[in-house]
Order: C-alpha cells, then sequence, then structure tokens
C-alpha cells in the first residue's frame, strides 16, 4: 500500500489516502479520521474544494501501479481498510465507518490480517515525491521570447541523445544493457498495464539476456521485432 501511494501524482494522494484508511465510497459520510490520515492529509488542508482532481481516475491509478511495480486489484483500497480495521478496530467500529454489514465483515474480512499488521498499516505515513501542476509546488512556466530558437535547440539536444543512446553501431546485446541499466535509474516507460506494451517492457526487464526471451506467448513475433522494441523503449526513456 505505502508503494502505491507513494508512486501517486501528489495532487491524487489525498483522495487516494482517504479510501485506504476510512473504507470511504463516493456516496458515504466520513466517520471518523485515523491519526496516520490526518498527518497525511495535514498538507493540503484547505477551506473548500474537492479531494479528488478533474483527472481520469483510472489513468492516475495505472500509473501508480507501474510505477510500484504492482498489479492493481478492483476495490483493493476498500477490502485493505476492511481487513485491517476488523482486525485492529473490531467488527462494529469497522461497520460504521465503513457503511458494511456486521455479517459480510465476519465472512469476508475477519481474521484475514493479524492484529500486529493491523497496527502498522494504520501508522503507515506517505513521503509523496511525485509533483503535478495541480499541486501547488510547481510554478507555472512562462513561454521566453526566443522561443523558437530555445525550441530548435531543445530539439537538437534531443536527437544528439537519442543518437547516442541508440547508436546504429550499437549491437542488440548493447541495447539490452542500456535499457536495463536505464529502467533501474528511471525506472518503466509508464505504459497502463492493459497494454501491450507494458507486457513486453515488463518481459524484457526480467530477462538477463535477450537469448533469454522466447517468442512462443506472442508477445514478441521474431528476433526483429524483438530488437526494434529495444530501441524505441531505449528512445522513450530519453525522452524522459
Amino acid at each position: 500500500m505505502k508503494a502505491f501511494l507513494s508512486a501517486l501524482d501528489r495532487d491524487w494522494l489525498p483522495f487516494f489516502a482517504i479510501c485506504a484508511f476510512t473504507g470511504l465510497r463516493r456516496e458515504d459520510k466520513l466517520e471518523e479520521i485515523p491519526a496516520n490520515l490526518a498527518k497525511i492529509l495535514k498538507p493540503f488542508v484547505r477551506k473548500s474544494g474537492s479531494v479528488r482532481p478533474k483527472k481520469k481516475l483510472q489513468l492516475a491509478m495505472e500509473t501508480a501501479a507501474a510505477r510500484a511495480k504492482i498489479v492493481w486489484k478492483q476495490n483493493c483500497l476498500r477490502h485493505s481498510f476492511c481487513s485491517y480495521a476488523v482486525a485492529l478496530k473490531g467488527l462494529e467500529w469497522t461497520s460504521d465507518q465503513a457503511d458494511h454489514s456486521i455479517a459480510i465483515l465476519k465472512r469476508d474480512y475477519r481474521e484475514v490480517v493479524t492484529k500486529e499488521d493491523a497496527a502498522k498499516y494504520f501508522s503507515m505515513l506517505v513521503t509523496n515525491q511525485h509533483l503535478s501542476s495541480l499541486s501547488g509546488h510547481m510554478k507555472k512556466t512562462t513561454r521566453p521570447r526566443n522561443s523558437e530558437r530555445t525550441s530548435s535547440t531543445a530539439k537538437k539536444s534531443v536527437k544528439e541523445a537519442e543518437s547516442t543512446t541508440v547508436s546504429a553501431k550499437s549491437t542488440p546485446a548493447e541495447n539490452f544493457t542500456k535499457l536495463v541499466e536505464l529502467h533501474k535509474t528511471k525506472g518503466p516507460v509508464p505504459f497502463r498495464p492493459t497494454q501491450r506494451d507494458y507486457k513486453r517492457q515488463e518481459k524484457l526487464v526480467c530477462a538477463d539476456s535477450l537469448s533469454e526471451i522466447a517468442f512462443d506467448d506472442g508477445l514478441f513475433k521474431d528476433e526483429a521485432d524483438l530488437n526494434g522494441f529495444v530501441r524505441w523503449i531505449l528512445r522513450c526513456q530519453t525522452k524522459r
């Protein structure tokens, strides 16, 4: 959970933290704010306004899951809350907080986790470094007067960097080594988990060498397709 919350764009953190530590659904009324959640929300306090940014929720979840290298499961925040809350605070408190019947809590969530793990869950704090334009921590940039010259210079620099990273003289093995190094320093190219390229990238970085990658699962047609994908990922990493 901590890995996922830490991987969110910063303006999404309040929304997902509330879901994770209160079991709140869109139509529910908040009953109680746990102490750890109050600390997480403190930097975001304002007089009014929604805690949910005007952005695509699904994209926010999938991007954070990819950054955290986890598989996102439907309703996992609410399920996590109910499991840990039942273990630490009991059935009645969890029923009031999550608006679940005690019968359902007994059936689905009792004795799923230990009380010790539940205590750790409700003491969790999150340090989030992924800033975004809505977070209030990024200054609005203005276009300089010499923007055309700056733009052409920037494009030239990008092309030079790309040519350095993906050289025509580089062997497939050398490109693969560069890709793995960039993956370690920059993380994965943020494809959605539902995209085919997400699975292709995962297969690449999990291998120790290109020779280990088989063509029997349909992700890569042949060696040319594999090498072309490696070069494309390298170009994507260079632009990040």
